[in-house]
C-alpha cells in the first residue's frame, strides 16, 4: 500500500514538472523569432534581476543597442526602442490596451485611478471627468500660486544655500527640488501648500515614505500572480492605512485630512471647506468619495516626483556643458534687461525664449522623469519592426533607446545639446517634437493630465535660478546616487550655489 502511494507520487510530481515544461517549452516558442538575451525567453529572472538593480532602464538601451529595436524581455514581454512604432502603439486608434502591469500601483485593490485603470473606454470616461480639474477650469489663475513657491525656493536658498570663496554651503538638488514640487503641487492642488520649502525637510516623511514601496511595486508589475496575491484578502489588512504611523500611511493621512475638508469630516455641511483648486473640481464632479481620494493621491504623487526630476537633472545638464550655460544665461539676461517681469517671470514671457524651453526638451529627453516599461497589448496580431508579434504579447517601451534614435534626433542624440532644437527645419523639427512628445504621452489616450503645470514650473524655476546664481556639483566625480523603478530616486546630489557677479560688478 505504501509502496502504491510513493508510486502514485512520483507520477504525481513527474506530471506536474512535464506539464511545467511543456507550459514553459510552448511559451518560448511563441516568441523565439524575436531577439533577445537567451535566458529572458525561458523565464523572468533575467528581467526581475535587472529591475532589483534599479538600472533597467539603461539595460533596456543597452539591450537595444545590441539585438535591435525589438527584444524580447521576459517570456511573455518584449520592448521596443523603435520611436515611430512606440508613436503608432500608444496612438488613439492602435487597439492597443494597458497590461496588468499598471495595476501594481494601486493601494487600494477595490479601487482604480486614473493611472491603474487598463480599460480603454473606462479610462477614457474617468478621464474626461478629471480633464476639467488639470485644465484649470473655474479655477483660480494658478501662475501666482506656482510664483509664489518658486518665490519660497529663492527665500530657502538665500536663507541656508549661499556659498562663497571661503564657505561652501552645499544644498541637495534631490531634496530642494521635490520639496518644492510637493509645495506647488499642494497649493495648486488643495489650496494650501504644506510647507516643505519653509521647513526644508521632510515634515511628514512623505518622500522617503514613498520611495521605499518603488522596488517592491516594480516587482509586483511583472509578476501578476504576486498582484493577486498582495490583493488578496489576506493581505489586505496589511496594506498602508492613514493611520499608520509609518511607511505610505502619513502620506494616506496627508491625503484624507486634504478630502476629508472639503467634505466636513462627517459633520455638518458649514463645516466643509471649498476652494477653488483640482480637489474641489474632483469633489464637484460625479466622482465617489473614494474615487476622489485616489485621484487627490494620483495629483499629489505623480504631480511631484517627474517634474522634481526633471527640474533637478536639467540644472545638472547644464553644469556639465559650459557652451549650454553661457548660452542660456545670456537669453536669460538679455530678457532680464527688457520685459521680464519681476520678481518671477511671467509665464508667456518664459514661453517665448528660445534656448530656455530648448534646454528643458534636451533635460527631459536625455533622462524622461517617467520611464517604466509601460506595456500595451491587443487582442489581435501585430507587425513590429518587421516581426510577428503575437495577440496579447506584452510591448514596453524602452525610454532611453527612443529619446536616443539617432535617426530623430541626429548622429549626436546622446548629447545634452539645445541647439539641436533652434538649428532643426521644420520637417525635422515636427518629428523630433513628436517624439519628444513621448515623454508626457503627448497625443496618445494616455497624455499626462498635469502636462501643463509641469512646464510652468520648469521655464519659471530654471529662468529665475540661473538668473541669480551659478552652480557647480559639489562632487563632479560622483555627483549623485540614484536607482529607477519607473521613477528615478535620486539621493546625495551635491551643488554649490553662489551669486551671479556681474560685469559691473553687481550681484
Amino acid at each position: 500500500m505504501a509502496l502504491a502511494s510513493s508510486h502514485i507520487l512520483f507520477l504525481l510530481v513527474v506530471g506536474l514538472l512535464a506539464y511545467h515544461l511543456i507550459t514553459r517549452f510552448v511559451q518560448w516558442r511563441r516568441l523565439r523569432h524575436i531577439p533577445g538575451p537567451p535566458a529572458a525567453g525561458w523565464s523572468k529572472i533575467w528581467l526581475l534581476r535587472h529591475v532589483v538593480s534599479g538600472r533597467l532602464c539603461t539595460k533596456l538601451e543597452e539591450t537595444c543597442n545590441e539585438y535591435g529595436p525589438l527584444v524580447r524581455v521576459g517570456p511573455d514581454w518584449v520592448v521596443c526602442g523603435d520611436s515611430v512604432e512606440i508613436r503608432r502603439i500608444w496612438g488613439l486608434r492602435s487597439g492597443y490596451y494597458r497590461t496588468d502591469w499598471y495595476r501594481a500601483t494601486r493601494l487600494n485593490p477595490d479601487e482604480e485611478n486614473v493611472l491603474t485603470i487598463v480599460d480603454n473606454k473606462a479610462h477614457h470616461q474617468l478621464r474626461s471627468r478629471l480633464q476639467p480639474a488639470y485644465a484649470g477650469k473655474g479655477m483660480d489663475d494658478r501662475e501666482p500660486i506656482v510664483d509664489a513657491q518658486v518665490s519660497n525656493l529663492i527665500a530657502l536658498i538665500e536663507r541656508k544655500y549661499i556659498s562663497t570663496e571661503k564657505v561652501t554651503r552645499p544644498c541637495d538638488l534631490a531634496r530642494t527640488m521635490q520639496y518644492l514640487t510637493q509645495d506647488t503641487i499642494t497649493a495648486v492642488g488643495f489650496g494650501k501648500a504644506l510647507g516643505y520649502l519653509d521647513a526644508d525637510k521632510d515634515i511628514y516623511g512623505v518622500i522617503e515614505a514613498c520611495e521605499a514601496p518603488l522596488l517592491p511595486v516594480h516587482i509586483l508589475a511583472f509578476v501578476p500572480i504576486l498582484q493577486k496575491i498582495v490583493s488578496s484578502f489576506l493581505f489586505r489588512p496589511l496594506l498602508p492605512k492613514p493611520t499608520d504611523e509609518g511607511g505610505v500611511g502619513p502620506f494616506l493621512g496627508v491625503i484624507k485630512k486634504f478630502v476629508d475638508e472639503r467634505y466636513g469630516g462627517g459633520q455638518e455641511e458649514k463645516t466643509k471647506i471649498r476652494r477653488k483648486d483640482i480637489l474641489q473640481s474632483f469633489v464637484d464632479s460625479d466622482l465617489r468619495r473614494s474615487q476622489v481620494e485616489s485621484e487627490a493621491l494620483v495629483t499629489l504623487f505623480g504631480g511631484t516626483d517627474t517634474t522634481a526630476t526633471g527640474l533637478r537633472n536639467t540644472i545638472f545638464f547644464l553644469t556639465a556643458n559650459p557652451a549650454a550655460y553661457r548660452a542660456l544665461q545670456a537669453e536669460i539676461d538679455s530678457a532680464t534687461t527688457t520685459t521680464a517681469t519681476r520678481p518671477v517671470i511671467a509665464d508667456d514671457h518664459a514661453a517665448s525664449l528660445p534656448y530656455l524651453g530648448a534646454c528643458i526638451r534636451e533635460g527631459l529627453r536625455l533622462w524622461p522623469p517617467s520611464m517604466g516599461v509601460m506595456g500595451k497589448q491587443s487582442d489581435g496580431d501585430d507587425v513590429l519592426c518587421g516581426l510577428r508579434v503575437p495577440a496579447k504579447t506584452k510591448v514596453g517601451w524602452a525610454a532611453l533607446a527612443v529619446m536616443k534614435d539617432r535617426r530623430v534626433f541626429g548622429e549626436n542624440a546622446d548629447v545634452f545639446e539645445p541647439r539641436r532644437w533652434i538649428d532643426a527645419d521644420a520637417a525635422q523639427l515636427r518629428e523630433m517634437e513628436a517624439v519628444y512628445g513621448l515623454v508626457f504621452a503627448t497625443g496618445t489616450r494616455w497624455e499626462c493630465l498635469g502636462k501643463k503645470l509641469a512646464y510652468v514650473e520648469l521655464r519659471k524655476v530654471i529662468f529665475e535660478l540661473f538668473r541669480r546664481y551659478d552652480f557647480a556639483m559639489v562632487t563632479p566625480m560622483e555627483p549623485f546616487q540614484w536607482v529607477n523603478h519607473g521613477l528615478t530616486a535620486q539621493h546625495n546630489m551635491r551643488i554649490r550655489i553662489t551669486k551671479r557677479i556681474f560685469p559691473n560688478g553687481e550681484e
